[in-house]
């Protein structure tokens, strides 16, 4: 595996994890909101932390080359059904 398949590939899987951190972050702090629970600063700064990183790598990933898996669906849709 190349230097940027490795690194793309990292992107990925990183990309992934701070999804699932936001969102349940989000959903811990709505719930906190509803239950009436004040929600501190830290927890809100760390909220916008994680999104500004997910921003910087969501951004790092559109310089990478698609996955496997995305091209081949991409070429797949390219030609007509009867050309398969």
């Amino acid at each position: 595996m190349n230097h940027t398949t490795d690194r793309c590939s990292r992107l990925r899987t990183l990309h992934d994890h701070l999804t699932n951190e936001v969102k349940n972050m989000r959903e811990s702090l709505q719930r906190a909101q509803q239950e009436g629970i004040s929600t501190s600063a830290e927890s809100l700064n760390t909220l916008r932390s994680l999104q500004a990183a997910l921003n910087n790598i969501s951004r790092e990933l559109q310089k990478c080359p698609p996955e496997k898996s995305e091209e081949s669906a991409t070429e797949g849709r390219s030609q007509p059904y009867y050309a398969r």
